[in-house]
């Protein structure tokens, strides 16, 4: 399985783009059809981390709890 850049998705066996959730491992093809518009781009230490919409939804709480501490911007 190959890598794009920043592990923003990578290319299954048939060749199509997929993008796996960081948190469930959720996996959705980035084809256009907008499946993937509703995810959440989460900027970490380990790179860009892709997190699916039911897990940004159970996640809220400590998403937006983390946007006041300092530490979270570095």
């Amino acid at each position: 399985m190959s890598t794009t850049s920043e592990n923003i998705a990578a290319k299954d066996a048939d060749g199509e783009l997929t993008r796996h959730c960081g948190r469930c491992g959720r996996a959705a093809t980035v084809d256009g059809s907008g499946e993937t518009l509703t995810w959440t781009r989460e900027a970490s230490r380990r790179g860009t981390v892709w997190i699916c919409t039911t897990c940004t939804r159970r996640n809220l709480a400590a998403i937006e709890g983390g946007l006041e501490d300092p530490a979270y911007w570095v």
